[in-house]
């Protein structure tokens, strides 16, 4: 059940980053723009492993 939550949160938070990301064309003009995409997908990885090692445990 709190695996199920976990992931639906999960992707919701990407998809409200790619809306937020694909409305603001200002941001991919931006330098850092590269930086905020790669933290968001290193959290993203960080998530994903922290819920399956909840699941194999």
């Amino acid at each position: 059940m709190v695996i199920i939550v976990g992931l639906a949160l999960l992707s919701l938070f990407e998809i409200i980053c790619l809306l937020y990301f694909r409305q603001s064309r200002q941001v991919q003009a931006n330098p850092n723009y590269a930086i905020i995409y790669l933290q968001h997908k290193y959290v993203n990885v960080k998530a994903v492993n922290f819920l399956e090692f909840i699941n194999y445990s």
